[in-house]
């Protein structure tokens, strides 16, 4: 099943320009997400396994609370090696419509 993410972001320092919207489709490599003006606007928070590695990731609008709605998380499983196995969204979707705070009780496909 292909992963889209859609958002807005401004691409003009000044915030005067006009949002613009993007759409990504099949996103298997966060670290483009990164490369991206809509991504690299976000905040990020990370939780880390005992070796360091990300756990879960989340992405949300600076400013945006941990108990609050608003987050989109992943969650990545590493095999014997420290390699990454699978990184997977939180209810199967890409939606800001998750707390920090919740990621362990969610779903990841």
């Amino acid at each position: 099943m292909p992963t889209q993410l859609s958002g807005y972001y401004d691409n003009d320092a000044s915030k005067q320009s006009a949002l613009k919207e993007i759409t990504i489709t099949n996103v298997g490599n966060k670290a483009f997400l990164d490369t991206l003006p809509f991504f690299s606007q976000l905040s990020k928070r990370y939780e880390n396994n005992s070796n360091g590695q990300p756990i879960y990731i989340g992405y949300a609008d600076p400013g945006t609370a941990v108990d609050a709605v608003g987050w989109a998380i992943t969650k990545a499983t590493y095999d014997s090696n420290g390699l990454v196995t699978s990184e997977l969204w939180a209810t199967g979707n890409t939606q800001f419509d998750k707390t920090w705070d919740n990621r362990g009780t969610y779903i990841y496909t």
